[in-house]
């Protein structure tokens, strides 16, 4: 489990988990609030835009994994019908 807690003087966004895509999304929409309302930088909002990018790539692709094991398992049992 992938934990995130985005520290800054004054607030610290309530996203305890980033295991889905929804949470990177999230994540994403405070982190660009903070930044319109000058609570974190440019630069921390570039490197955790980057970040959450990289990590819905990789959470997406867990999800086509898990989903195209799924399909073999039951293309497999077709054929054993066959």
């Amino acid at each position: 489990m992938v934990t995130a807690q985005m520290t800054t003087a004054t607030k610290r966004p309530g996203i305890k988990s980033l295991n889905t895509s929804a949470d990177c999304r999230r994540l994403l929409a405070r982190s660009i609030k903070l930044y319109n309302s000058d609570e974190i930088s440019e630069s921390k909002l570039r490197t955790l835009a980057y970040t959450l990018e990289k990590l819905q790539k990789l959470i997406e692709a867990d999800v086509n994994e898990a989903r195209i094991a799924e399909i073999e398992k039951q293309l497999e049992i077709l054929e054993k019908r066959n």
